[in-house]
């Protein structure tokens, strides 16, 4: 051995023992040195505990291996536990100044993280107790690092966040963690990749690049399989609706960078997706839900820098919204086929969002007012607060609800930025742009609940467009809507709308929309089927601050109604249109309103009721076809005590209704009802024109019913108008069978008719058999032939009718007789014989009156009923009528009178005779019978001739006897001789004396007796008894003529008999015949019939005349 090795061979030496010994060190004592003190470290300086086997190392490797690694807290919870924890270090690290790991791995490795309800966790005793309170110097660069590898292997992760009730509990497995090349020395760049997935399914890839100094990564991120309601828990305080459900992935490429101490993040190619999802504003199976079967989200970018979000398109397909009904079953009530966004902007600095385009593609809706009248999306039931908005859910994100207060205590308390609260600035509004919305293919459903059956309306292929909608609201957007109606028609609208205000003017085009889906309306208020229809219409709707208002045109065409349950038409027309039609809010009004082919009946029923009462339901029977009121009859004073305050009072939009108006103050009714006329909606139509038109009337009352029918109705009624005091003129023609002919000229208040109507109706040429049934009802016959005119007035005031009619009628024939109760026993043949004129013809003035409050009143009735009562006074007093037809006094014409005790005519009856035979020679159909008449006043004149002529003949004029002597004078000494004489001869003596005593004693001095007289009264007296008068028979003859007395004594004594007055009377009809014969009378038409008895009250005897149906 050379001195030179000798001289190494101990240091050496020396340095291989150290070696050797520090080699012994780490492999035998070492890890049991580690493993003591890191045990005892742990539990003297946090009171945890740390329990590990004994380590292994390798000081030739440079490699340390920890297994089965196991950290509690102090109650024995597990923290975190390695299986198998292995570091080599790199021998380079000497040389590149730098910590190098050439492997790092970790297999096994098991933790548990616990955010507890207070705001610390599992681990926050731990870190807090290894905190130094020696201050850490500060440095501005990393330490150097070098981690050529990095593995993590079948990791397991216990997650829990105690701060939600439920409690938030899931697991992570297996998460695999690789890093290759991470270094901290300047612009090394390294790579890694991280996989997970949770036990609810949720993964997690993510791999890149990554360079820590400075700061920067780009790379990929992907989650997959995120169960949306397994997140619930952690959601629910944090959203203002219930957590969504569904499974999401999220995908975007990233670049993170640090430059000047900011980080700044850029994603690209963002994808998100959520399958299945579900949102509803509140948990439960009964609130509404919001479900999309898929929404994508593609070509998404996002700067933080510049906080800018641009996606490239958002679809949503399969979306809708599902509802519990009353059903308790669970049905969509909106689907979306597909939800489209297109080249969507976030600017997050700016506060700005903008959408190239948003498309709703397909789907379907449900709308449905319950029977209580409340319109929600198909019944989906509300909260609590009664609110459903778009099913309450974009209401629930619009709300801000306060933030709930942290509550922290323990080490994490002082430092929670809750604990001091700091006053938030106002942030400036959101503002968002789309340029255009479009809507194609959306399906509707209405229903209507309200009606029985409940009425649903099927609308398809609704489309929409609106254009360049902002957050400025005062902006008029451009619109385009437009939709099928399944059951037959089509609506297009195109226009401007403003937001702000409800502003808009439209462009409106309805197309033969059928009408027969409004049947359940129309049966609400009369018994009625609304069998078909259509309504079109096209013009221009606006609506403002002044109200809204349609201007153009409309039409109802083909309209047809029958009475319920039957086939029966009640009323129809082709055509009701105007071009011009101009409605508002506060009146309509047309310049020309056409209707063609009107077709209506009015019916008068057996009960003398009409058809269209019959159809008009009464308030109960209206409420039969809708859903009851629930509870009792509210009063008026009970709505006004139970309606809440003025400023508490809010319309329930989504419930379809609005709070009642309040009632007007009862201490002003009169000004309520000024304005109530005041504002009363205005009808105005400057020209009603009829065409086409046709009305069958039928009368079922009479006892043979009645109907006709009047067609080809036209005519126009001019300035119809529903203010007060504004008639219309009325002009119309139609024809009444195969050859009548109708016309109406006049005025009527067509709103309120029975205040104003002066209305001519005329008919001309109607065949009279129509009218069987009125004669047949009201005079007991039937009409075989005749033609009637009518020119009928209707002239009412005041519900009060005043009519003057004229009635034509030719050639009437009356039939057989007709049993009816309310007919009048008349010889209407007299009548018609004495009313026709020498060419069939009947001209009858007829007058009528009524009021329209009588609940019989009845137009047709009240003139056949004085047709009636013209022709009872016809065949009571013919002679009046005849007289009144021909003029000259007919109340005297069938006075034809002699003197009592007189045959002779006097000139003035011998011309009524005259008369007569010309009203004979004037009504072919009538004949006469002339009866002659005596009275008691002929009687008495008889018996008055015959004593005048016996006093004449014994006072010594016995030429005057023969004849009619004439008067005669009491004064004359011969005829009160004579008187005296016949007196005391039929009378007797003694009845004279006692008449001449008793005139003595009531009229003294006069008639004095001579002394001779006195002495043959005495010895007559002598003789016989004496008779003296009475009292009250002197009182008769005071201031009387004594020698009348005597005269009207004996008149009363001459004795006429009957056959003697009976001859006279043959004498006076011969006279009369006579006189007739001689004035042209149609001989073949009067003759003589039996003199007859009869009464007087004057001395004038009036002869029998008759007429009859000539060859009656």
């Amino acid at each position: 051995m050379s001195p030179i090795l000798k001289g190494f061979k101990k240091p050496v030496l020396i340095v291989a023992g150290v070696i050797l010994a520090v080699l012994a060190f780490a492999w035998l004592a070492l890890p049991s040195i580690v493993q003591w003190q890191a045990e005892k470290f742990i539990a003297e300086k946090t009171g945890h505990r740390l329990s590990l086997a004994r380590p292994e190392i390798n000081p030739l490797a440079l490699s340390v291996r920890l297994r089965e690694l196991r950290l509690t807290d102090p109650a024995g919870a597990p923290l975190v536990a390695i299986g198998e924890l292995f570091v080599d270090v790199a021998a380079a690290s000497l040389t590149r100044r730098a910590l190098v790991f050439d492997a790092i791995s970790v297999d096994g490795l098991n933790a548990s993280l616990i955010q507890r309800g207070d705001g610390g966790s599992n681990w926050s005793a731990l870190l807090e107790a290894l905190k130094t309170s020696e201050p850490q110097p500060e440095s501005g660069s990393l330490p150097r690092l070098d981690i050529l590898h990095l593995r993590v292997s079948g990791a397991q992760m216990e997650l829990s966040d105690q701060r939600v009730r439920p409690a938030f509990v899931t697991r992570v497995e297996p998460l695999d963690l690789e890093l290759t090349d991470i270094s901290t020395l300047p612009d090394d760049v390294g790579k890694f990749r991280l996989t997970a997935k949770t036990l609810f399914g949720a993964q997690l890839a993510w791999q890149g690049d990554l360079v820590l100094n400075p700061l920067a990564s780009s790379g990929r991120i992907d989650l997959g399989e995120i169960d949306l309601a397994r997140l619930a828990p952690l959601l629910q305080d944090k959203l203002p609706i219930a957590p969504p459900s569904g499974i999401a992935a999220l995908a975007a490429d990233y670049q993170l960078k640090q430059a000047g101490g900011a980080l700044n993040l850029s994603l690209e190619r963002i994808g998100l997706s959520i399958s299945a999802l579900r949102l509803q504003r509140a948990a439960g199976d009964s609130a509404p839900q919001l479900a999309v079967d898929r929404v994508e989200v593609k070509d998404g970018r996002f700067d933080l820098g510049t906080q800018k979000l641009t996606l490239g398109a958002i679809q949503f397909q399969g979306y809708r919204v599902e509802a519990v009904l009353e059903s308790k079953d669970r049905m969509p009530v909106l689907t979306l086929d597909e939800i489209s966004l297109t080249d969507a902007g976030v600017d997050i600095a700016q506060r700005n969002v903008t959408l190239a385009a948003l498309t709703i593609t397909g789907g379907s809706l449900r709308v449905q007012r319950n029977a209580q009248g409340r319109i929600d999306l198909v019944g989906a039931r509300r909260d609590a607060q009664g609110r459903i908005g778009l099913l309450g859910i974009i209401d629930s994100l619009n709300e801000k609800p306060a933030p709930k207060p942290v509550v922290a205590t323990g080490p994490a308390a002082a430092s929670s930025p809750a604990a001091a609260a700091a006053p938030q600035t106002p942030s400036a509004p959101w503002r968002y742009r789309v340029d255009r919305f479009t809507l194609t293919g959306l399906g509707t459903v209405v229903r209507d609940e309200m009606v029985s059956p409940a009425v649903e309306l099927a609308l398809d292929d609704i489309a929409m467009t609106v254009d360049g909608f902002s957050e400025n609201r005062q902006l008029a957007l451009p619109v385009k809507y437009s939709l099928a109606v399944r059951s037959g028609g089509r609506l297009e609208i195109a226009g401007k709308l403003t937001p702000q205000d409800a502003s808009a003017e439209l462009q409106v085009k309805l197309s033969d929309l059928a009408l027969k889906v409004a049947q359940p309306y129309v049966a609400k208020f009369a018994a009625l089927e609304l069998v078909g229809g259509q309504l079109s219409a096209e013009g221009r709707v606006t609506h403002g601050a002044k109200g809204s208002g349609y201007r153009g045109g409309f039409a109802v065409s083909n309209l047809r109604l029958n009475e319920a349950g039957t086939k029966n038409l009640f009323l129809a027309w082709k055509s009701l249109s105007s071009k011009d039609l101009a409605a508002n809010t506060g009146q309509i009004s047309m310049a020309l309103l056409s209707l063609d082919g009107l077709d209506t009946k009015l019916i008068i029923e057996k009960d003398k009721s009409t058809n269209l009462k019959r159809v008009l339901l009464t308030h109960g029977d209206a409420g039969a076809g809708t859903a009851p009121r629930s509870g009792p009859p509210v009063t008026p004073g009970e709505a006004a005590q139970s309606a809440p305050a003025p400023a508490a009072a809010q319309p329930d939009i989504a419930a379809g209704t609005a709070p009642a108006l309040p009632a007007p103050p009862p201490s002003a009714p009169a000004e309520s009802a000024a304005k109530t006329e005041a504002g009363a909606f205005v009808v105005n139509i400057d020209r009603l024109r009829l065409s086409n038109g046709s009305l069958d009337f039928a009368d079922l009352s009479l006892v043979l019913p009645f109907a006709t029918r009047i067609h080809g109705l036209r005519g126009s009624i001019v300035g119809l108008s529903s203010k007060p005091g504004a008639p219309g003129q009325v002009e119309l023609d139609g024809e009444v069978d195969e050859f009548g002919l109708a016309r109406a000229v006049g005025q009527v208040d067509f709103f309120k008719p029975t205040d104003f109507m002066d209305l001519k109706v005329v008919f001309r040429n109607v065949e009279m058999t129509r009218m069987t049934p009125y004669s047949a009802t009201f005079a007991g016959r039937k009409i075989d032939s005749g033609k009637l005119s009518l020119e009928l007035e209707y002239k009412i005031k005041q519900r009060q009718l005043q009519g003057e009619n004229q009635i034509v009628i030719d050639r009437l024939v009356l039939g057989e007789r007709v049993e009816s109760a309310t007919a009048k026993d008349l010889p209407l043949d007299l009548a018609i014989a004495i009313l026709s004129d020498s060419d069939g013809r009947i001209d009858l003035g007829l007058p009528v009156s009524g009021s329209l409050d009588d609940p019989q009143f009845s137009y047709g009735q009240i003139v056949w009923k004085a047709i009636v009562n013209v022709l009872g006074k016809i065949v009571t007093a013919p002679f009046r009528a005849l007289g009144a037809l021909f003029g000259g006094g007919g109340e005297k014409l069938d006075n034809i009178a002699f003197e009592a005790g007189a045959s002779s005519l006097t000139p003035p009856e011998r011309e009524k005779l005259v008369r007569l035979a010309a009203v004979l020679n004037k009504r072919p159909g009538l004949a006469l019978s002339v009866h002659g008449t005596w009275a008691e006043v002929d009687r008495v004149a008889l018996q008055d001739l015959q004593l005048r002529r016996t006093v004449a003949d014994m006072s010594g004029q016995s030429e005057a006897a023969k004849g009619d002597p004439g008067p005669l004078s009491t004064r004359a000494p011969k005829v009160q001789a004579a008187l005296e004489s016949l007196f005391a001869d039929r009378f007797g003596g003694a009845e004279l004396a006692a008449l001449k005593e008793g005139f003595r004693s009531a009229n003294p001095g006069q008639l004095e007796e001579s002394l001779t007289g006195k002495m043959m009264s005495r010895l007559s007296g002598l003789l016989r008894e004496k008779r003296s008068l009475s009292e009250a028979e002197i009182g008769q003859l005071k201031g009387a003529d004594f020698h009348a007395v005597l005269f009207d004594r004996l008149r009363a004594r001459e004795v006429v008999k009957d056959e003697a007055l009976q001859a006279l009377a043959t004498q006076r009809a011969d006279y009369a015949l006579a006189a007739l014969k001689a004035a042209g009378a149609p001989e073949a038409r009067i003759g003589q019939a039996a003199a007859e008895k009869t009464e007087t009250e004057n001395r004038e005897v009036s002869l029998k005349l008759e007429v009859a149906k000539a060859g009656g």
